[in-house]
């Protein structure tokens, strides 16, 4: 009977198991917090399985099945697949940490030949990296060395070769803008001098956009700031100069044109 008795005393006292901890609140006052083996209990049935999911995520994210070796990289001509995969920075990686926006984003921000990129991703660990790469349309003669400019005036390593290039000869560096680019309005102002009259030449000094017209005479264009405009009605008045006057230099600087003879 006695150790009946006895027995009884020791369950109750594991059903009313608690403790209680005094945890300082806001404003100095104190509050108590009971801790019951109940909800000890309770804690650990949620507790060991949270534990097994994330170590079961661990193991799947972290486990070299899904470790990236390689990427299927497609569109190149003129860059190297081995170095568009080294800065894409996916070697190594799990296929699961890796965001295809942020891939893109890093290669047509470091790589100047990548116009555009598009990433693509497929389990265990495949990567596709489908490449636009820009095309050269100026060959670039500056203080530091010969570069190309494509038609978005972003400066370009030479590689390879490329034909049917115009040629800006621009020993002072104008033509580039604080962002390393070539001024666009410099870059179709060429082009339209290019289509229109096929020259191919040009000089950018102290007055500006430079060409030896194939009539036979120097024209002078000035800066970047309306250069197309002007080039236009230079080439409107050009036909009646091959009429009449046929002058030895023609001034298109300002929006008065005006010829020396």
């Amino acid at each position: 009977m006695g150790k009946g008795v006895k027995l009884n005393r020791k369950k109750n006292r594991r059903r009313t198991f608690q403790s209680s901890y005094s945890i300082a609140a806001p404003r100095g006052s104190v509050r108590k917090v009971h801790i019951t083996y109940r909800g000890i209990e309770r804690a650990a049935k949620w507790v060991v399985p949270v534990a097994l999911a994330i170590g079961l995520i661990y193991l799947v994210v972290f486990s070299s099945f899904f470790k990236i070796t390689r990427a299927d990289i497609r569109g190149t001509h003129r860059l190297v697949t081995a170095d568009v995969y080294f800065m894409s920075g996916v070697d190594g990686k799990s296929i699961f940490s890796v965001s295809p926006k942020k891939v893109e984003k890093r290669l047509e921000e470091q790589v100047p030949y990548i116009k555009r990129a598009k990433v693509k991703l497929a389990l265990p660990n495949k990567v596709i990296i489908l490449i636009q790469e820009r095309e050269p349309i100026v060959e670039w003669d500056n203080p530091r060395k010969p570069m190309w400019v494509s038609a978005d005036g972003t400066v370009l390593a030479i590689v390879g070769d490329a034909f049917n290039l115009m040629h800006l000869y621009d020993q002072d560096g104008r033509a580039v803008e604080k962002d390393g680019k070539i001024a666009k309005e410099y870059i179709k102002g060429m082009q339209i001098l290019h289509d229109r009259l096929q020259v191919s030449d040009f000089t950018l000094g102290r007055k500006g956009l430079e060409i030896h017209d194939p009539a036979g005479w120097e024209a002078y264009f000035g800066g970047e700031r309306g250069l197309c405009s002007r080039i236009n009605e230079y080439l409107r008045l050009r036909d009646k100069w091959l009429i009449g006057v046929h002058p030895k230099y023609v001034d298109a600087r300002y929006d008065n044109i005006y010829f020396g003879r």
